[in-house]
């Protein structure tokens, strides 16, 4: 499997997109404040809905790329203190991927709405993972384990990380390109890898308490900072 694109369904993870939206978006019917604009706010997640194209492309490498806490990818590497205490005999493959929603925004709307329109493309984008990750699921049969997806920004993972999986994965084969910033197009894109396993046990421990990066390579991160 070799820069594979992958068109997933937007409509699979309708009801996960919703929940995350309104969820971000402190949404509620039952507040009366909040009861006037939840229509207005449900209308600009129909109009994301709408222009979504949720598209993947994929390329799968031998678990010997993984050890001394990194990934070593055709001479790239990707150091992740996440994977330093958790590899064993049990990893079969690594995953490479990008993922984008497309264009999901519209010219000449209030400030409001664009706030609403990222937040719906984010939450298309993080149910696309989803989606991708339940293909890889069924790629590899019953029986394995499919670690959470993970790459720049996380873990321990430098952000500035991303331009190397162009250099890996034909992203432009998904419409997506690095602008001289690192930052991607569409906005709403995203490069990472999972990790498949015989065994749940050998996977990384992918969350904040468990983490072993560096607290200035997460926004969300306070591990070392000081208390102000």
């Amino acid at each position: 499997m070799k820069n594979s694109v992958i068109q997933l369904d937007k409509t699979r993870g309708a009801r996960l997109i919703e929940q995350n939206y309104i969820l971000t978006c402190g949404l509620s019917k039952d507040k009366p404040a909040l009861k006037k604009i939840y229509p207005h706010a449900m209308e600009c997640l129909d109009a994301v809905m709408k222009k979504a194209d949720i598209k993947a492309v994929v390329s799968e490498y031998e678990p010997e790329c993984i050890g001394n806490g990194e990934l070593v990818i055709e001479n790239e590497h990707f150091p992740c203190p996440a994977l330093e205490n958790k590899i064993s005999d049990g990893i079969i493959s690594v995953i490479c991927f990008a993922i984008t929603s497309g264009d999901i925004y519209t010219d000449n709307i209030r400030v409001l709405d664009q706030a609403y329109f990222d937040i719906g493309g984010t939450a298309v984008t993080d149910a696309g993972r989803d989606l991708l990750r339940e293909k890889i699921i069924g790629h590899f049969g019953e029986g394995v384990f499919v670690s959470a997806s993970f790459g720049p920004g996380f873990y321990g993972m430098p952000a500035s990380d991303v331009v190397k999986f162009f250099r890996l994965l034909d992203c432009g084969s998904i419409g997506i390109t690095l602008l001289p910033s690192g930052f991607m197009l569409p906005a709403k894109s995203c490069v990472g890898f999972f990790i498949i396993s015989k065994n749940k046990e050998s996977l990384p421990v992918m969350d904040c308490k468990n983490c072993l990066g560096k607290g200035k390579m997460c926004y969300y991160c306070k591990a070392g900072r000081q208390a102000r």
